[in-house]
């Protein structure tokens, strides 16, 4: 009698077993699906995007006085969300990923051209930050480190206070390297802001200091 209760005993708990075995295969597959219609989603989306930034840029070029920018910026950080997301799902070395991030980049730096004339012929008053960053394993960690303060930095003052261009310093993108080259830098992070280079990770009250004075 004993006997017959433990094997029942044992048959119940392989049954429940594999009941949580079968579930969790299922739970998994369907995350899965989840995650790939989710990608599918964001990347159809993020092309559509970037074609309506560009028009958008062409717009603010034509009318570099007269237009407000500020809708465009909004776009330039929804993207950037969007492409982040993407290489969370698909990997930073991801070829889909590598290149709606070019795209995008070309777009961004074309962006940062139109302020900075904007700023010289429409008297505007705002900082120019250009940021370069690595994904590179010796570097992400520290790159990630000055992404947090500069994000921080435009929350507190807002795009129409401080303007934040992230470029990836080993994104194989000829316009990135003449910019590496006209502002020489060597290692990454670096910033260039309104035209001057600090190299390396930038405190936070350093970079308040810094904006401090260009006001």
């Amino acid at each position: 009698m004993k006997r017959k209760i433990v094997k029942e005993k044992y048959i119940a708990v392989f049954a429940l077993a594999t009941l949580l075995f079968i579930v969790g295969i299922l739970v998994g597959h369907w995350i899965s699906e989840w995650k790939i219609k989710k990608t599918l989603e964001v990347e159809k989306k993020l092309r559509f995007d970037l074609l309506s930034l560009e028009l958008e840029t062409e717009m603010l070029e034509n009318y570099p006085c007269t237009i407000e920018a500020m809708m465009l910026e909004e776009e330039l950080g929804n993207i950037a969300r969007k492409v982040s997301f993407l290489e969370e799902q698909l990997g930073k070395r991801n070829p889909k990923v590598l290149e709606l991030k070019k795209y995008y980049s070309l777009l961004e730096i074309r962006h940062y051209l139109l302020m900075k004339e904007r700023k010289e012929r429409c008297n505007e008053n705002y900082t120019l930050i250009l940021f370069f960053y690595s994904n590179l394993p010796e570097n992400i960690e520290v790159s990630e480190k000055q992404g947090y303060v500069l994000d921080y930095l435009r929350d507190k003052y807002t795009t129409k206070k401080v303007k934040i261009y992230s470029l990836d310093y080993d994104l194989d993108l000829g316009i990135i390297k003449e910019l590496i080259r006209i502002h020489n830098i060597s290692e990454v992070p670096s910033l260039v802001i309104d035209g001057n280079l600090y190299v390396g990770f930038q405190s936070k009250e350093k970079l308040e200091r810094i904006l401090k004075g260009n006001k």
